[in-house]
């Protein structure tokens, strides 16, 4: 598969994540849902509220530099650079996802969707670092 297309996908799921970052960082009721949900806490401290914010944002900002970096290396045609790209991303992308797969691991709480698009990110990534052409 082609380096150019994997990315076109990634930056797609990309583009998903930071919408539901986004909504996630804009309404209050979502955010209280979603510590409710995952974390079963009926009342939380503003202090861990304020932390949770700052995490959201951290990645949300993450999510949107990553596909600030692949935007920019769309135009390169040099095979050896954009492998060389997928491999460091793909070792970005595999380190946000580890949290998700340690917490599946010892049987946390997890969001399904959330595993799934943290996992095929770093797959496709090492896919065109593996196998991909121009």
């Amino acid at each position: 598969m082609r380096i150019k297309d994997i990315f076109w996908i990634v930056i797609s799921i990309l583009f998903v994540r930071v919408f539901i970052i986004s909504s996630i960082i804009y309404s209050s009721a979502i955010k209280a849902s979603m510590v409710n949900e995952v974390y079963g806490f009926e009342n939380i401290s503003i202090e861990s509220l304020l932390f949770l914010d700052k995490f959201i944002l951290l990645t949300f900002c993450v999510f949107l530099a990553v596909i600030c970096l692949i935007l920019r290396s769309i135009p390169i045609t040099n095979l050896d650079y954009l492998k060389n790209l997928s491999f460091h991303l793909f070792v970005l992308m595999g380190f946000l996802a580890l949290p998700d797969v340690i917490d599946l691991i010892l049987g946390k709480p997890i969001l399904p969707i959330v595993l799934f698009l943290n996992v095929i990110i770093p797959g496709m990534l090492f896919c065109a670092y593996k196998k991909g052409i121009i």
